[in-house]
């Protein structure tokens, strides 16, 4: 995939919110399909603009989402 993932998306501003669209070959790419997958992007800089952007996916086996770092802090505190 390239890693330049500015062309995958859309922005549009609509009545004081912010619309993104992801194209097709890139859902596609991700291996997307009807569950849930999580988007965590990173080093966004500008409006409309993913120049530069990190993106992570993970897919959700569950509703409740736990950030990471909490997960982490369980692990280490579980270990002492």
């Amino acid at each position: 995939m390239d890693p330049d993932i500015q062309q995958y998306f859309d922005f549009k501003y609509v009545e004081g919110e912010l619309h993104m669209y992801i194209k097709k070959e890139f859902v596609k790419k991700l291996g997307w399909t009807d569950k849930d997958i999580e988007l965590s992007f990173g080093n966004i800089k500008r409006m409309n603009s993913f120049k530069e952007a990190s993106l992570s996916t993970n897919t959700i086996d569950q509703h409740h989402y736990e950030h990471p770092w909490h997960s982490h802090q369980k692990n280490e505190n579980s270990e002492q």
